[in-house]
Formats: C-alpha cells, structure tokens, sequence
C-alpha cells in the first residue's frame, strides 16, 4: 500500500462511476496495482475490467467486443 497505489485506485473509482461502469472496490485495487507497477492484469473475468485506460488485460475469456465468430 502506498499513497500513489490509493490516488491510483481513487482516479479508477471516479473515472468508472462517470462512466456508468463503476468497479466493485476489489477490482480497482486489482486494476490500480497493475497500473501503478505498469504490469498486464490476468483475469478470467475480462468484462470486469475493459475500458480501463492504460490497462493490458491478459485473459482467455472472450472479449465484450468480439464479433461471436
């Protein structure tokens, strides 16, 4: 924990709910770490973090954008 991680996981919590697609407060500490020591997030649960700015998301979880084919 540090103070840059907290302004990080601020930063995520208030971007996303200006959004319409806030994150669970478990999910931007997960996400706010990976952008703070700027490493990719391995998830299953991809939706749960695209449309993050800045985030590399590694998953082999369908993406929310693919095409279904």
């Amino acid at each position: 924990y540090s103070i840059e991680l907290a302004r990080q996981w601020a930063d995520l919590m208030a971007v996303t709910s200006k959004t319409g697609r806030a994150l669970k407060a478990g999910d931007a500490w997960i996400a706010a770490t990976a952008l703070l020591i700027e490493a990719p997030l391995a998830t299953h649960n991809r939706r749960d973090f695209e449309g993050l700015p800045k985030l590399e998301i590694i998953s082999f979880a369908p993406s929310m954008h693919s095409s279904g084919s």
